[in-house]
């Protein structure tokens, strides 16, 4: 039988002698004595006990009852009252201290005895119910989840921190509180209330999960998607004591989710777009081509001038629409140059002004120094303007259309995985229209989607402006609410302050004509064709084939010297990129035009053009064709260049 270590308490001299020596033939060790609570107090710190023997009626400021409840509350040490009136009002009132036990006086040594051993006994079991219930809070507390429990009234019994901050109620608040009150659940899609987990559990005796697109309303009203997972708390005999819900804020997790799975299909789109687009300007390179060709040899009296004047125009508005395409899909042709986004923005709200009209106020606001960005300023005008229209559209009865810019810097993941951290300029555009409904931003960017009526809208403006700002190695955001307007928010990275780029010169007929030998290679015969129509006329020997096998054929067997080879890029088989290359180990010194429909920047991250190499989007008029073949060639031609294998070009 373990011994103890005890603090009498007892004013009565006789008594408490009575008692060290009942203690003593027990095998237990009186550590200390006193006569009033106030002394005990004193004492424990030194005497250091294991247990108190304390009589309720004690003399003094202090009785027994309080030194006790104060005992167990400053030092947790076990009670066992003394009395010689056990009645029940002084037991009802000794209860206030959770003693331990009793002890009747006059007491006998066995009594004594049994009441000892049985105080210890609980207050062990006490102790180490204590510490567990302190490491599982604190486990439960440092978890990332939210723990939330209750008993089997559905009563809140214990919240972690995590949960106080999902749900915005305090643990001391919720204690005691119906579950439904604390944890309220809606159905995300119908918004109806849902029926309590708990009642579920507390009946059943089964965990169970959440469905999905379930919304937790919290105390504030705001809503949050979570995931759950709740089982039952058991007795030993398998009876449902209570139940606990561990569940987790996953709307930021879904959010995330969506928006890849947003990127991911305008990322499938846009492709789809490209290739459609990039396919259809080889036939309106032909299309506008032949007919500028026409209408260049034709006089505008002739009756054939205007249908090819409406051909014409109806091939560079279907250009248009194609760009946007290949904007959307991040492959428009584009000329990036260092530029100041705010001299941009001054130079163009002119413009913009006259597109609104009278009833729509443009306020354009820059940021004091300028914001250096290396873009297409082309391409920038498209999304102002694309912009600017929407806006206008937005207001049918007037308003005001707010342009801002400003230097501003990000940290990683600030708005997207993929945005590196550094400087930006915003570039913000913010109207006083009608306002979107969320549904309709889900689509916003979405080619061929639009809220208008048929025949007065393409679908693509917002798409285009999409794809420039990705195109640009940017971010997009867009925040409008029904009634209250609509905010576009585009971050480009912002350079250091350098030198402008000057503006490219505009392409003009050469006014030489030429007499080298080119080989043409396109997949497509009608481009072949019209690229013949517009060179062998201008003196120009060519050698055209449809594929990289041909033309290597070619390279290889054509006697004398090639000067140029113009390649599409993207071909079956051999791209245009490997035909250089194998065609310039045949010939070296063999200068390259690639073609394509997609922009530059496209073909340089598909490894297939080198920065500086020289390049012409389709669909180009026979002037750019005209004008590049000759920049390129230079002004006389060096009949070394390129000769055949195995020749000794002239001295």
């Amino acid at each position: 039988m373990p011994k103890s270590r005890i603090l009498v308490v007892e004013d009565e001299i006789l008594v408490r002698e009575d008692i060290e020596d009942c203690l003593a033939g027990l095998g237990h060790e009186v550590v200390s004595v006193a006569s009033t609570g106030a002394e005990a107090l004193r004492k424990i710190p030194t005497s250091r006990p294991d247990l108190v023997l304390m009589d309720i009626r004690l003399k003094g400021d202090m009785d027994g009852v309080e030194a006790a409840r104060q005992i167990r509350t400053n030092f947790r040490l076990p009670v066992i009252f003394l009395t010689a009136h056990a009645d029940d009002s002084t037991l009802q009132r000794a209860k206030a201290a959770e003693p331990l036990g009793y002890i009747v006086k006059p007491f006998a040594e066995t009594t004594v005895n049994a009441v000892i051993q049985t105080a210890m006994h609980k207050h062990e079991l006490d102790r180490r119910l204590r510490e567990s219930e302190e490491w599982l809070t604190t486990t439960l507390g440092s978890i990332g989840e939210a723990v939330l429990a209750t008993d089997s009234s559905r009563k809140i019994t214990f919240m972690n921190r995590v949960a106080e901050d999902l749900t915005g109620w305090g643990a001391e608040e919720a204690m005691g509180k119906d579950v439904d009150t604390v944890f309220p659940l809606r159905d995300g899609r119908t918004r109806e209330p849902l029926p309590s987990q708990v009642a579920t559990i507390l009946r059943d005796g089964k965990g169970t999960e959440l469905a999905a697109d379930t919304i937790l309303v919290c105390r504030d009203g705001s809503e949050r998607q979570i995931a759950d997972s709740a089982c039952p708390i058991k007795d030993n005999a398998g009876h449902v004591m209570g139940t606990v819900l561990v569940f987790r804020d996953i709307s930021e997790r879904l959010r995330a989710a969506e928006a890849l799975r947003q990127m991911q299909k305008m990322d499938a789109v846009g492709q789809l777009a490209g290739g459609v687009a990039h396919e259809f300007n080889n036939l309106l390179t032909v299309i506008n081509g032949y007919a500028a060709q026409a209408l260049d040899r034709l006089p505008s009296s002739d009756a054939l001038h205007a249908p090819l004047l409406a051909i014409l125009t109806a091939g560079e508005r279907a250009g248009a629409l194609t760009r946007q395409l290949l904007a959307f899909g991040h492959r428009e042709i584009n000329s990036p140059r260092v530029i100041d986004l705010n001299a941009l923005i001054v130079d163009y709200a002119q413009l913009l002004r006259s597109l609104l009209g009278d009833n729509v106020e443009l306020c354009a606001v820059v940021s004091p120094s300028p914001l250096t960005v290396k873009a297409d300023s082309a391409q920038l005008e498209e999304v102002l303007m694309n912009l600017a229209v929407n806006a206008r559209d937005a207001m049918p009865e007037g308003g005001r259309l707010t342009i801002e810019t400003a230097a501003v810097t990000l940290e990683q993941n600030a708005l997207a995985p993929d945005l590196p951290a550094g400087p930006y300029a915003l570039l913000t555009v913010s109207d006083t229209g009608c306002g979107m409904t969320a549904e309709v931003q889900q689509h916003l960017f979405e080619p061929f989607f639009t809220t208008k009526d048929v025949g007065q809208g393409t679908g693509l403006s917002l798409a285009a402006v999409y794809g420039i700002v990705q195109q640009h190695q940017g971010n997009l955001r867009v925040r409008s609410q029904r009634g209250e307007g609509t905010t576009f928010r585009i971050y480009l990275p912002r350079l250091a302050d350098v030198a402008k780029t000057a503006e490219p010169p505009k392409p003009s007929m050469p006014g030489a004509t030429g007499s080298e030998t080119i080989l043409l290679v396109d997949d497509e015969p009608l481009v072949r064709g019209l690229a013949r129509d517009v060179l062998v006329p201008l003196g120009y020997n060519l050698l055209d084939a449809e594929g990289g096998v041909e033309a290597l054929r070619i390279c290889a067997a054509h006697p004398g010297p090639i000067h140029l080879l113009l390649t599409d890029v993207s071909m079956p088989g051999m791209n245009g990129r490997v035909v250089s290359e194998r065609a310039r180990q045949l010939r070296p010194g063999l200068r390259v035009i690639y073609m394509s429909g997609y922009c530059g920047g496209v073909i340089e991250s598909l490894g297939v053009l080198e920065p500086g190499e020289e390049f012409i989007a389709k669909p180009f008029t026979t002037i750019a064709l005209a004008s590049k073949v000759r920049e390129l060639l230079g002004p006389t031609r060096d009949a070394g260049d390129a000769a055949p294998p195995g020749s000794t070009p002239p001295a």
